[in-house]
């Protein structure tokens, strides 16, 4: 038994501290992070677990998140429980919805069949590589479910306890079960401003030089709408 626990434990703690110094990276308490890239300045909260994926910088995820297979943007606040990879499972004309009796891989079972016969997991992207793409500047509240498939714009909001089945639009608060749509964050020309504009990709020195400008959305496009040369 010893022997089964003590090398998966000693290859969890060694690819833990690759993430830890390649990226700087602070990984909280019982966290776990396999096969992902980061950019600088992330925090992965307390027993989390992170699987191929991609995080940008400054972006956060709180405690006892699963997440697999996401592209998540720039500053991005992941609350607690946030489960991202759920699969897909059929629902009509396959006789049973366990896996080992469509896919290859049969998971708590060995597979009965030779080929795969349902695709489980909806990807974003051609390459097949996230099955969820976070925008930049995204919240999501504690609890929420993303399934396979969905993209949600830079800005959004998405609620406690929200199951987002489908598209959010850039900086639109949506919640409940399904997520629906409750309103925008901003008007469409500050929307469209911001689109632009986008901040996230600025350096340090320039959040430095203008943070004091991020408390008024009016004020903040006013300053640097005069200034062409800021906008990307």
């Amino acid at each position: 038994m010893i022997r089964q626990i003590v090398p998966p434990l000693i290859k969890q703690i060694i690819q833990n501290h690759y993430i830890r110094f390649r990226y700087n990276v602070k990984l909280c308490k019982g966290s776990h992070v396999h096969n992902t890239e980061f950019e600088k300045d992330c925090l992965v909260g307390e027993k989390s677990k992170i699987f191929s994926s991609k995080i940008g910088r400054s972006s956060y995820v709180g405690r006892s998140c699963i997440i697999r297979y996401a592209n998540i943007g720039r500053f991005c606040a992941l609350g607690d429980e946030v489960t991202i990879c759920i699969g897909n499972h059929p629902a009509e004309k396959i006789v049973s919805i366990h896996p080992c009796f469509y896919s290859l891989e049969g998971h708590s079972t060995l597979s009965y069949v030779k080929k795969q016969l349902f695709e489980e997991h909806t990807f974003v992207d051609n390459k097949k590589k996230y099955v969820a793409c976070l925008g930049n500047d995204v919240w999501i509240g504690n609890r929420v479910s993303i399934l396979d498939g969905v993209t949600i714009g830079d800005g959004a909001i998405i609620g406690t306890n929200a199951v987002v089945t489908k598209d959010v639009e850039p900086f639109s608060i949506v919640g409940g079960i399904p997520a629906k749509h409750i309103k925008y964050r901003f008007s469409k020309n500050q929307r469209d401003f911001l689109l632009q504009f986008k901040w996230w990709n600025k350096q340090p020195d320039w959040f430095i030089r203008n943070a004091c400008y991020y408390s008024d959305i009016d004020e903040f496009i006013k300053t640097f709408l005069k200034d062409k040369s800021e906008v990307s």
